[in-house]
């Protein structure tokens, strides 16, 4: 999925949401600095929430 990044966010803050590493999010992102910028597309190889487990 594509997230576009908000103003002032982070990529710690972005890993976080997503559940991931900040390292695997950089690997996913080439070039992604701090700050990043508003609107800034960010690759994230995850769904944020829980993950159900089949019943």
């Amino acid at each position: 999925m594509v997230a576009l990044a908000p103003e002032g966010d982070t990529v710690w803050n972005i890993a976080k949401r997503f559940r991931v590493t900040p390292e695997q999010l950089l690997s996913w992102n080439e070039g992604l600095v701090e700050p990043i910028r508003e609107g800034t597309e960010i690759l994230v190889l995850s769904r944020p929430g829980k993950k159900r487990r089949p019943s």
